[in-house]
């Protein structure tokens, strides 16, 4: 899915908890170990993989709203 904002995330005990605004809606997901599920595949290109497999790519950070922006480098 293509993340198009993301509306929070909290780190609890290791996991990451994600909501997020997809282009086929709001969803929830978990992501563990960020060093491992959450991949840079160029300097803004973001690939986030969740505990089932799926995965959540945000194509430039930088054309995110500016608070999706701050939660980004707040966990990331």
């Amino acid at each position: 899915s293509t993340v198009t904002r993301v509306i929070s995330a909290k780190v609890e005990f290791g996991a990451t908890y994600w909501q997020v605004q997809t282009e086929r809606g709001e969803r929830d997901f978990v992501t563990q170990s960020l060093q491992e599920n959450a991949q840079w595949l160029g300097e803004h290109h973001l690939l986030l993989i969740d505990v089932d497999g799926n995965r959540f790519e945000i194509a430039d950070t930088t054309a995110l709203d500016p608070v999706s922006q701050q939660t980004i480098e707040r966990i990331l």
